[in-house]
């Protein structure tokens, strides 16, 4: 089967759903949130509505892989003086926006979960 583009709203509000998914307190909301909504888009066609569905699916586990990736940034930043520490948190943003668009509203999940797990790290 050849690739379907999809249009990238459609993408930017399925990597939203992906990252609600990742911080849901129940994953299977987020599934049904984002089958119903699929299911409303009335101008895609079969092929598309699997494509988005397929990409979905992609994004959550990228998602997944974003935030463990995360967890050893975090392990790794404590004992770095001020300038490696800041070099660190530019390379984690990095990390975060190579999978998902700053423009993303949910990318700041991401972003909290991050500052949330340093400051974990500070206390230990």
């Amino acid at each position: 089967m050849g690739m379907v583009k999809l249009d990238f709203r459609l993408e930017k509000r399925l990597d939203n759903y992906a990252i609600l998914y990742c911080f849901h307190k129940n994953p299977r909301e987020a599934n049904k949130k984002v089958l119903t909504f699929v299911r409303r888009i009335h101008r895609l066609n079969k092929k598309k509505k699997y494509a988005s569905l397929v990409y979905y699916r992609q994004q959550r586990t990228s998602c997944m892989a974003v935030k463990k990736g995360l967890e050893g940034f975090a392990k790794s930043y404590s004992g770095m003086n001020d300038e490696e520490k800041k070099g660190h948190d530019e390379m984690a943003r990095l990390f975060i926006t190579d999978v998902f668009s700053e423009d993303i509203e949910n990318v700041f999940y991401l972003i909290d979960y991050y500052n949330l797990l340093k400051s974990q790290m500070k206390q230990d």
